[in-house]
Parts: C-alpha cells; structure tokens; sequence
C-alpha cells in the first residue's frame, strides 16, 4: 500500500509499563527501539543520512532518536521502558493521509484531509475537515 505513497515522515512510539519478574539484560534501545527501526527501514528501503538521538537515563530506558533518510524521509522514534502504560504506535504521514497504526489493538486508522464544503456557510472560515476509516486487523501471534 505504501510503495506507491510518498511518505514525508514516521514516527514511532514503544512504551513499556513496569512488569515484575522482567529481566533487563539489556537497553530499552537493543531490547524495544530495535523492532522499530526494524520496521521503519523495511518501509522507506534507503539508506540513513544522519541519526541522532538522546537519552534522559544512562542505562538507556527513555530514548528519543531521529533518523534522516536519503530520501528526505525523517523518522522519529521513541522508547520508554518505564511508563504507567503500554503503547505500541506508528504513524505514517505521506502526501495525501496520515496513517495510524496501534499493534496493541490491532488498529489502523486512515486520517485522509477533504474540504469542508460548507465553508462559505461559517463566515469563510478557511479550515480543512478530515475523513477517518478504521481498519482492524487481525495478526498471528
């Protein structure tokens, strides 16, 4: 579906509440961003230009990272592995929708921008009234 979008940015969010009995062997970056970059790169298929990212722990459990393809694609991308909730969310923003995928409710939702035709009607106020379809999908685990 999206090799014939052009993608202008991505952005990823992997948060983790704590679970008891949960090894941390290694970094929230090796052990949840991973899957992310993962997924991201098997989409935009270029290679990175520049990656920057920071971090507000030392042992890397919440890490904020950006990603610039050579493709002008910039991907963003966010790990914390001590929330109070857990969230598994990519967004995809091309030319002609946003598209926003929830891997925890196994949702994804089209956010495609139409002109309101009643425009005129409300003082000429120029704003722009979207379209939303949700698509739930079913995924084996």
């Amino acid at each position: 579906y999206l090799m014939c979008k052009k993608i202008l940015s991505i952005s990823a969010d992997r948060i983790s509440k704590v679970e008891a009995g949960r090894q941390f062997d290694v970094d929230a970056v090796r052990d949840l961003m991973i899957h992310d970059i993962d997924i991201i790169a098997s989409i935009v298929d270029c290679k990175v230009q520049r990656i920057a990212a920071v971090s507000n722990s030392t042992d890397l459990n919440d890490v904020f990272a950006i990603i610039q393809f050579k493709n002008d694609i910039t991907a963003n991308l966010n790990v914390n592995r001590f929330a109070f909730e857990k969230s598994r969310k990519l967004y995809v923003n091309t030319d002609e929708e946003a598209i926003h995928l929830d891997f925890i409710k196994r949702k994804i939702e089209f956010h495609r921008p139409c002109a309101n035709k009643a425009w005129e009607l409300k003082d000429k106020e120029d704003h722009i009234v979207g379209r939303k379809e949700t698509i739930y999908f079913e995924c084996d685990a």
